[in-house]
């Protein structure tokens, strides 16, 4: 089967080779997957440029996985002997970040099998496959690590991106106000995701306003704990996702503010999360924002795109 691999750190995705794999065989616990659609994420950019110094563990040099994409929507082909959750023919969606580094960029992948949940009928793969990472990041954020509360005020930096297209929108089925913060050209999307407020972080420095939140989730880390304790409350939470190795690491050693709880995300996708996220998105609370959707042919012009940070929504790669 046709793949397209990773071969340098670059951040170029016209560097990416076209290459021919075998085809997958499932072990006893992994299901033989058709891929129909993946959707990008900033671990995929980040491996690619090689950046954060984090993203160079399994590979300092040179990758060591080369075939990226872990974001993925499909159609079971075949099951191992030992699964007994799916059978052929099923449609499902799910991550594989952590678990072999993804294998999206390719028509079929062999994963486990326990990495996966069937896909609700009412949505389309292109939907299906812009969930898993970037929702379930938005879920275990605010849901698990925050734990917001209706009536709380939460600031989510780096708003109008993957994970926080999602983020706005849980927040608010949460019942909280949300402070988003992105770059002006994104404040009438993050607005129409119910945003309660914007700010465009090249005009104003959240940190500055006087204002203080009960959370903050922040999804680029470009602030050190001086401005984030200046921003939230005697009792805020802050939670961080992404950001420069130096900063996660210190952020993860300290562990709090001055007695403020301080979290890092680990991620982990679970079936039960992209079950969570399908059944809001079925019942209409919240919505898949999707700005493109490319072809598999055009997967390099994909990467592009999403490097560009400019993207409304999820960018999706359809097979």
């Amino acid at each position: 089967m046709q793949a397209v691999q990773h071969t340098k750190y670059s951040g170029n995705a016209a560097d990416l080779v076209d290459i021919t794999l075998p085809m997958p065989v499932p072990t006893a616990n992994q299901i033989l997957i058709r891929v129909k659609a993946i959707s990008l994420n900033g671990s995929d950019t980040e491996t690619l440029r090689g950046r954060p110094f984090y993203t160079r563990l399994i590979g300092l040099r040179k990758p060591q996985k080369t075939v990226l994409g872990s974001d993925i929507a499909g159609v079971v082909e075949a099951v191992g002997s030992e699964v007994t959750r799916f059978n052929v023919g099923d449609a499902v969606l799910g991550d594989l970040v952590l678990r072999n580094g993804g294998n999206g960029f390719a028509p079929y992948i062999a994963a486990d099998a326990d990495a996966f949940a069937l896909k609700p009928a009412s949505l389309s793969f292109v939907e299906a496959g812009a969930i898993p990472q970037s929702g379930a990041i938005a879920v275990q954020a605010l849901r698990d690590a925050i734990k917001l509360q209706a009536g709380e005020s939460i600031l989510i930096n780096g708003a109008g991106g993957s994970a926080g297209c999602f983020a706005i929108q849980l927040a608010k089925h949460m019942g909280a106000t949300v402070t988003a913060v992105d770059s002006a050209a994104k404040q009438a999307f993050m607005q129409s995701l119910g945003a309660d407020h914007v700010l465009d972080y090249r005009q104003t420095d959240f940190a500055k306003t006087g204002q203080r939140y009960d959370a903050i989730l922040d999804l680029v880390s470009s602030r050190g704990a001086r401005a984030i304790r200046r921003a939230l409350t005697p009792n805020g939470r802050y939670f961080t996702v992404g950001g420069s190795t130096r900063l996660i690491a210190r952020f993860a050693l300290f562990g709090k503010f001055g007695g403020q709880p301080v979290s890092v995300l680990a991620l982990q996708v679970t079936p039960d999360d992209l079950l969570y996220l399908s059944s809001l998105i079925t019942e209409g609370a919240i919505r898949v924002p999707i700005d493109k959707v490319f072809p598999r042919t055009q997967l390099r012009d994909a990467l592009t795109y999403q490097l560009g940070w400019n993207h409304l929504g999820r960018v999706v790669v359809e097979f």
